[in-house]
This record gives C-alpha cells, structure tokens and sequence, in this order.
C-alpha cells in the first residue's frame, strides 16, 4: 500500500455506497486489502485553500476499471503533507 505513509490520523475514506473508513488504521487495512496497481490516477485540477494548509485535487481513474476521485491534503507541518480526506467513485 503506497498511500500509508500519505494518510493523516484521522482520514476519512469514502468508496462507492460503503460506510466510510475513519482512522489511519483501517484506512491502512482497507487500501492494503483493496490497492489496484493497474488503476491510474489523473489529475484534473488541483486548487489550493488562501491559507495554503489545505489543497483539493480531483480527476479521473483509469485502467482495468474508471471512475474519478477527490483528495482533500492537509499540510501538518512544513513541508509534510497528508491525505485527509479521499473519495473515490469507480
């Protein structure tokens, strides 16, 4: 799972029609259990908050299936981003 070292302590991730995921420790479990390395990840826009400690980027999933996807990253410390929030819609 590549996203672990990415996700806040208390990500929330949302999937299609699923009680979202809260906690870094479940989120961990579910992307380990459910990580397609055949998805491809595309960036549409990416807007950033004034303060600068928030930034959105959203786009579309490719590959093996499609769909698009939100991810809300959080500034914790300078220069240290993290997943806060993610939806994904495939």
């Amino acid at each position: 799972n590549p996203f672990e070292p990415h996700l806040a302590q208390n990500v929330r991730i949302y999937r299609n029609d699923q009680t979202p995921i809260v906690g870094k420790e479940a989120a961990n479990t579910f992307l380990k259990k459910t990580f397609d390395k055949n998805l491809v990840y595309t960036g549409f826009k990416t807007i950033t908050s004034n303060a600068g400690d928030l930034v959105c980027v959203y786009g579309t999933i490719s590959g093996n299936k499609t769909g698009t996807y939100l991810r809300i990253w959080r500034q914790e410390a300078k220069g240290i981003w993290k997943i806060a929030v993610e939806v994904v819609r495939i």
